[in-house]
């Protein structure tokens, strides 16, 4: 409607307009920078929205940052822990871990697109979180209403730590989607030599299984079912440096099996992203931590096919 477009013009000039007056004031004050502001007719209620700068962003950050941190040594810090009653080692309390960061959380700027309980408020026992994040990169009909039911799911003890439960299994899952500016290189499985790691020795995948590969792949009831082709260890491939905690030194695994939506040609795609031992952290020691204990709960809990 007419006065709908009237209303959001009026608006965007009385807050240009304040942007103005306080850019000039002495003293630190809100503006518009680094904020998206929307209007909802059917509410009437107002949202600020955090515009984020990505710092490898060719335009407004560095380029190159990234290539230059993926080939750093990780080196480990002693952390002081404030949350450990439950789920691990923590250097914030759930509360905190969300306060923090929730900037990240919108419909139209997140990387959360949603936070919302979905059990009974009233129901002490059971706390339980969804969170919507966006995978993005979809070329087909299908491939979208697949990456539009992107959902995950917090758990916890108390209502806290669901909430922060979801909100970080939502950034960690945003954070594994291929780019096209991760630090990569390209070469072969020989070239590389034993900087390189196989693959297969990670995809837990049986020789059986790959000799019945079509037949598993036909009757599939689930997508994580899915046998993948033979590792060609002559094919030219993108490699993802990886830094070794036990040999202190950089290995090189497929970026196909570090990233989700990796663009793999039909003819190599020996290997895909899963999530499993993938962890978000309020520091780097934290998510290391919380990934481990991931791959360890995993393992306990699988079942060996032949």
């Amino acid at each position: 409607m007419p006065s709908t477009l009237q209303t959001a013009l009026q608006f965007a000039a009385t807050e240009i307009a304040k942007s103005l007056v306080l850019a000039q004031s002495p003293t630190p004050s809100p503006t518009l920078e680094g904020k998206l502001i929307t209007f909802n007719q059917r509410t009437l209620d107002f949202k600020t929205h955090s515009l984020i700068r990505r710092p490898q962003c060719p335009t407004c950050g560095d380029p190159e940052i990234l290539q230059r941190r993926g080939f750093e040594p990780v080196v480990l810090e002693s952390r002081e822990k404030h949350f450990t009653r439950d789920g691990g080692h923590r250097a914030l309390t759930p509360a905190q871990t969300v306060q923090q960061h929730e900037h990240l959380i919108s419909p139209i700027t997140g990387v959360v697109t949603e936070l919302v309980r979905v059990t009974d408020p009233a129901n002490p026992l059971v706390h339980t979180y969804r969170a919507g994040h966006a995978f993005g990169g979809a070329t087909s009909l299908r491939g979208l209403r697949s990456t539009l039911k992107h959902k995950s799911s917090g758990k916890g003890k108390t209502d806290s730590q669901s909430r922060a439960s979801g909100f970080c299994e939502a950034v960690e899952r945003y954070s594994g989607i291929y780019q096209g500016d991760e630090p990569r290189k390209q070469a072969t499985f020989a070239e590389l030599g034993e900087l390189a790691i196989n693959p297969e020795d990670c995809l837990c995948i049986s020789d059986s299984q790959f000799a019945r590969r079509e037949e598993i792949n036909q009757n599939r009831q689930a997508a994580h079912d899915w046998i993948p082709q033979r590792f060609d260890p002559n094919q030219s491939i993108d490699w993802t440096p990886v830094w070794s905690l036990t040999e202190q030194c950089h290995k090189y695994l497929p970026t196909a099996f570090c990233y989700y939506n990796y663009p793999m040609p039909k003819g190599q795609r020996f290997c895909r992203a899963d999530s499993n031992g993938n962890a978000a952290g309020n520091t780097l020691e934290e998510a290391i931590l919380q990934g481990f204990f991931g791959v360890g709960g995993t393992g306990q809990c699988g079942a060996v096919v032949v």
